[in-house]
Parts: C-alpha cells; sequence; structure tokens
C-alpha cells in the first residue's frame, strides 16, 4: 500500500522546484506523483507547465489536456493549451483553446487579447476587434492589446481609431 503522504510530500517537493525554475526536476516529480495518483488533476497541470517551460511542447500539450480530461473547469490548462499552440504555430487550434479559457473564466483580459491576436494573425480583423475591445474593457492598461486594436482598426480602415489605440499603448 502507498502512503498517501508520499503523493503529497511528492507534490510538495515538484511544486517547490518549480518555484525554483528547476523544471526538469519538477516534471521529474511531477511525473512520479501521477504514476502513483494518475487523476491528480493538479499534478497534470504542473507537469504541463513544466513540460512548457523547457520547450516539450509535446509533452506539454499532452498533460495539458489531461488536466482539463480530469478538471474540465481548469482554465490554467486551457490557457496553456493555447499558449502550446500558438507557440507550434497552429492557430485554429490555438483559438479553440483560448475560447474555452474564456468560457470558463470570461474576465481575463490576457485571454481575449491572445485570440484578438490570433484573429489578425488569421487575417480576421472583425473577430480581432471584438476580442481586443474585450480586453481593453476588462484591463485598460493592457499596452499590447491597446496595440493589437489599433492594428485590428488600421486592418479595418478606421485610421482615427487604430491612432487612438496606438497612443493608448504608449501610455504608462
Amino acid at each position: 500500500m502507498t502512503d498517501p503522504n508520499s503523493v503529497a510530500i511528492r507534490f510538495l517537493v515538484a511544486r517547490d522546484y518549480l518555484r525554483l525554475n528547476d523544471f526538469p526536476h519538477a516534471a521529474e516529480y511531477f511525473e512520479s506523483v501521477l504514476k502513483v495518483d494518475p487523476k491528480y488533476a493538479a499534478a497534470a497541470y504542473y507537469l504541463g507547465l513544466s513540460r512548457l517551460e523547457t520547450g516539450k511542447l509535446d509533452g506539454a500539450e499532452d498533460s495539458f489536456r489531461r488536466a482539463l480530461e480530469l478538471d474540465p473547469a481548469n482554465f490554467s490548462a486551457a490557457f496553456n493549451l493555447g499558449v502550446v499552440h500558438s507557440r507550434r504555430k497552429q492557430p485554429e487550434a490555438a483559438i479553440q483553446a483560448f475560447q474555452r479559457a474564456v468560457e470558463i473564466l470570461p474576465d481575463y483580459a490576457e485571454a481575449h487579447e491572445a485570440l484578438g491576436e490570433l484573429y489578425l494573425y488569421l487575417n480576421r480583423p472583425d473577430d480581432a476587434v471584438q476580442e481586443l475591445e474585450l480586453a481593453v474593457r476588462i484591463d485598460p492598461k493592457m499596452a499590447k492589446a491597446h496595440y493589437h486594436l489599433g492594428r485590428a482598426y488600421a486592418a479595418l480602415g478606421r485610421q482615427e481609431k487604430a491612432q487612438q489605440e496606438f497612443d493608448r499603448a504608449k501610455r504608462p
């Protein structure tokens, strides 16, 4: 019989490695937690984060998907799955992941900004405007959202609004 405290202790050790930016050791400990308790959603999520930080995108994707299977309301797993797909230049898959994140946590400006940036990348400025306007409504000081909103307005030929957003992006 496995001592349940060993799983909890291994999880805490793994989190400490993560805090120290020692991602390989963190991943090793999170993997050991999941071997004993395969349904430990937080361990799956943090394993994904450890893998993402070391550039192991395949492993990160698998871990974030597993975390979402175990905990469908895990906003961070959905958001970081979007990050994985963005880094791989898979915009459609990234959009799906960020949309899921927004469904879970609608008031997270960073997710709306990420969606807006992806829509710009796909030359969908109308969709970009919708997401980026939400992002700046939620977080009026988010400079990159104002910048991308300016780009979206410019793509739509709305130069005056574009300039206003570029000016807002420069404000401290």
